[in-house]
């Protein structure tokens, strides 16, 4: 693999294992601020999760509404909670959508991925998956919806992030 990281080639590794090099490097170029990293859905893994938390590295990672987690002490797929905080979302702003208007309805909770990582690797073909034990982490859920004048939903965003609470929601939305 060829990078303007390095002036050597670097080694082929998983998509998702080639990201803790690429925080290394951001963060040694001591930008004057810690990096947030932000990272679409595919990075929703919660090996890495762990491993980026461990290393102090802060993160922005959309989630898969599919994904199970412990909220309010209970097990529930994100889907659920989504669901469960319909009263609770609160109009942020109006933002630009597809080239119109929508406003912009955030809420956030804490939740606590608990269960083992499922750790995927394909070598010669051939896949395999295993179950990575590891400690609970705590991190915040911000949902991010946009909706039209009716009040349907145009669009939602689930996000992850270990940010302090000192970041707002509203700001992680956007």
């Amino acid at each position: 693999v060829y990078s303007s990281r390095s002036d050597y080639i670097l080694t082929d590794r998983a998509h998702l294992d080639a990201i803790t090099p690429t925080m290394k490097f951001v963060d040694s170029l001591q930008l004057g601020k810690q990096a947030v990293h932000i990272i679409d859905r595919e990075a929703d893994s919660v090996l890495h999760y762990r491993k980026w938390d461990s290393q102090k590295r802060k993160f922005l990672i959309r989630a898969d509404e599919t994904r199970r987690v412990l909220h309010d002490g209970k097990s529930k797929v994100l889907s659920e909670i989504v669901t469960e905080r319909t009263e609770a979302f609160k109009f942020n702003k109006k933002v630009e959508f597809k080239g119109k208007l929508a406003d912009q309805y955030i809420t956030h909770t804490t939740v606590i991925l608990n269960r083992p990582a499922r750790q995927h690797r394909k070598k010669n073909g051939v896949e395999s998956w295993r179950n990575v034990p590891g400690k609970a982490i705590k991190l915040r859920l911000v949902i991010s919806q946009l909706r039209n004048e009716a009040g349907e939903i145009l669009a939602q965003w689930l996000l992850f992030t270990n940010l302090a609470e000192s970041v707002s929601a509203q700001t992680i939305a956007l």
